[in-house]
């Protein structure tokens, strides 16, 4: 994920347009998950001061150079897929 870009979740796991959840970096480049509905918007992230691997957010299943796939669910959550490239999945 870049500076300038939006990781966006769908509505519904059949339809593919935006839905309410998308995750950014802000102006102060800290990485927030925002929730915008018609009701209610909010943004959420742990403390910033809070170094990321005490926090238990990193991966290391395969090492640096492994290729990887950031996806957000309908409900928000944020899932990383890695490519095994023995096993071709």
């Amino acid at each position: 994920m870049t500076r300038n870009s939006r990781l966006v979740s769908s509505p519904s796991h059949n339809n593919f347009s935006s839905g309410f959840y998308s995750l950014f970096f802000d102006d102060d480049n800290l990485l927030r998950l925002a929730f915008d509905s018609p009701a209610i918007s909010s943004v959420y992230w742990p403390d910033p001061v809070v170094i990321s691997w005490d926090a238990g957010r990193t991966t290391s299943d395969y090492g640096t150079e492994a290729w990887r796939r950031l996806k957000m669910d309908v409900d928000g959550n944020v899932r990383l897929y890695s490519l095994d490239e023995e096993k071709r999945i």
